[in-house]
């Protein structure tokens, strides 16, 4: 993972989301891990920063210590350090600007931690935590899903993990449909939104469409499977751009949008091939179940503590306007339940009810 000298920002969100930063890759970001110009740069709604330094010192106002966060009541920023070996420590500080997130990082934080370690999480993981916050302030949310259109209709697909919900989007695409996120979808009341963490793998596994540097495919196919890999980006900044080149034409051949207004919802479950209209209370119901449990914002240490020292921020009502928006989507939308043991079943059942 290159760390840069100068910083740049990328849209990550089409109007919504951007990133200022001095790395190449987020692995574990999952609106976007690549920081590359997927989309023009533009103004946005949210700005957020993650920049890597070589030290970090902790500001000497926050003096109250929750766990391995330090903190002072009504201060806008967060100070995490956590030992890791010998004298190496892992450190950050955020500091919050209305609804934006401003990360700072030191080296051995961004380089070595690689997954989650414990108590130690990637710091990454508490950027996309960050996103999710300011998403539900502004009035959309992030759930784990994926979105495709149609003749301009969008159809968003939930289920447990590793239900196929990434292939069955990208097997759509060979039926011409167009692709917003195959992960992660951000969404309003009305809309869902692309964004910039679909996968080239994919892309070439399930449309059939070949890169022309393939070296670069399968490097990126080592950098999924063995964490370690990741690193070696950083050595190759040829084969890197003509990946990142070859997976925008991709994208752009392929018909991705931006933005679609939804009009149905799948939820898939295991099970005898069976399609089931369920009503908006029942979708609402599965949909907060599968993709963003409450406990999520009580688990979290690094939210803990901003919520803990920053008493203005609701979580309640956070919580509040993230079903409200997911209440306003299975409401103006025709609500599945989707039972099938295989991908193809599922998409056979899908496209079948899409195409009536």
């Amino acid at each position: 993972m290159k760390i840069k000298k100068n910083h740049e920002k990328f849209t990550i969100v089409p109007k919504l989301f951007s990133l200022t930063t001095n790395v190449d890759i987020l692995p574990h970001f999952i609106l976007g891990p690549f920081m590359y110009d997927f989309y023009p740069k533009g103004e946005t709604k949210l700005n957020f920063s993650y920049i890597v330094k070589k030290d970090i010192e902790k500001p000497p106002e926050l003096d109250t210590k929750l766990e391995y966060f330090w903190g002072k009541n009504g201060d806008n920023r967060i100070y995490y350090e956590h030992p890791f070996l010998g004298k190496i420590k892992l450190k950050m500080l955020v500091e919050r600007q209305g609804d934006n997130y401003h990360f700072l990082v030191n080296g051995p934080y961004h380089k070595y931690i690689k997954d989650v370690m414990g108590r130690i999480r990637k710091p990454e993981l508490y950027l996309q935590d960050a996103a999710v916050l300011s998403f539900s302030n502004i009035g959309f949310t992030i759930l784990h899903g994926a979105c495709v259109a149609k003749d301009e209709k969008g159809t968003l697909i939930f289920g447990s993990p590793k239900s196929g919900k990434s292939s069955i989007s990208y097997s759509l695409l060979k039926k011409g449909y167009n692709l917003l996120c195959d992960d992660s979808v951000v969404l309003g009341p009305i809309n869902s939104y692309a964004t910039s963490s679909r996968s080239p793998y994919f892309v070439k596994r399930f449309t059939g469409k070949e890169k022309n540097n393939k070296w670069s495919q399968k490097y990126y196919n080592l950098f999924h499977t063995i964490p370690i890999i990741s690193s070696l980006f950083s050595l190759f900044g040829s084969q890197t751009t003509s990946f990142f080149n070859s997976f925008r034409e991709a994208s752009n051949s392929i018909g991705v949008i931006d933005k679609v207004k939804v009009n149905r919802i799948f939820i898939l479950e295991k099970g005898e091939k069976e399609i089931i209209k369920i009503s908006s209370v029942d979708a609402l119901r599965k949909i907060i179940i599968l993709t963003r449990p409450s406990s999520f914002y009580f688990n979290d240490a690094f939210l803990q503590a901003f919520f803990y020292f920053n008493p203005e921020i609701d979580i309640n009502l956070i919580i509040r306007k993230e079903e409200e928006i997911i209440l306003s989507l299975v409401n103006r939308s025709e609500c599945y339940l989707l039972k099938a043991n295989s991908p193809s079943d599922y998409i056979n059942l899908l496209d079948q009810i899409i195409n009536i």
